[in-house]
């Protein structure tokens, strides 16, 4: 059970850490990945069709999300080391966060999930479907990865909320993992369009994770850099009063003459 306390504090310190918008860079890095899923649609192999690079675990849209997820591993590593000097529990939080990034950039280039789905074909299947819902057990474990992130995040909410703009950049993400898991689930069999947008929809789920972790570890930087620059006055005060004390005394053998 998380205390409300140590959340009601995360939010104290997230209002008075004043950060840079991040308007402008969530806009343009959204333009691009726009700009890439186009040239990725119109850029297909011939006799391909226009989904290669959506569907394919060659193609650039798998690249383009193992990259992005690599990214906000990176980020939030950086993150962890600039808050060393937290607690057991934050630095956890975001070491845990960069591998299971850098886990899932990797399965989106192997396929885990999917050699998973592959070795369990008939395992609780029930006519074409795996329990009468899903198509496959790869779907279930995309699922499950949304699940265990979800539950990871309210464990350790206190710390998701402490990095001003990090929560609602993740949730954003997740609103797009939805659409995504949703179109692959519900989609049977897959069309052109739905594969398209499916992989869309991952792109952009992954692209906000890694802003995510990208404002948090811009966060870091400036509240290190703040404590620095803090502590930098502190030792400047100190040295002016310490000066201040030597000229105040008397040289020997002033007060005789």
């Amino acid at each position: 059970m998380i205390d409300r306390k140590v959340i009601a504090m995360s939010l104290d310190e997230r209002r008075k850490f004043i950060p840079p918008h991040t308007t402008r860079i969530t806009i343009a890095a959204s333009a691009l990945a726009v700009m890439a899923l186009f040239l990725a649609l119109i850029a297909a192999p011939e006799g391909m069709g226009a989904s290669f690079h959506f569907h394919d675990e060659r193609g650039a849209v798998a690249v383009i999300s193992a990259l992005l997820m690599a990214w906000g591993g990176a980020f939030a590593f950086v993150t962890a080391l600039l808050l060393d000097n937290e607690s057991i529990r934050t630095r956890l939080f975001w070491y845990l966060g960069a591998i299971g990034l850098v886990f899932l950039s990797v399965d989106e280039l192997v396929g885990f999930h999917e050699a998973i789905g592959q070795r369990t074909p008939g395992l609780g299947t029930t006519g074409e479907r795996v329990f009468g819902i899903f198509r496959g057990w790869n779907d279930i474990v995309v699922i499950l990865y949304g699940v265990v992130a979800l539950i990871a995040g309210l464990i350790f909410l206190p710390e998701v909320l402490r990095p001003p703009q990090m929560a609602e950049l993740l949730s954003v993400g997740f609103a797009f993992f939805v659409v995504h898991t949703v179109i692959d689930s519900v989609a049977e069999p897959p069309s052109h369009t739905s594969v398209i947008l499916e992989e869309s929809a991952k792109v952009f789920c992954v692209l906000f994770i890694a802003l995510g972790m990208f404002t948090a570890m811009r966060w870091a930087l400036l509240r290190s850099g703040v404590a620095v620059l803090s502590t930098m006055a502190t030792s400047s005060k100190k040295v002016e009063r310490f000066s201040g004390s030597l000229t105040s005394v008397r040289p020997f053998g002033a007060a005789q003459k």
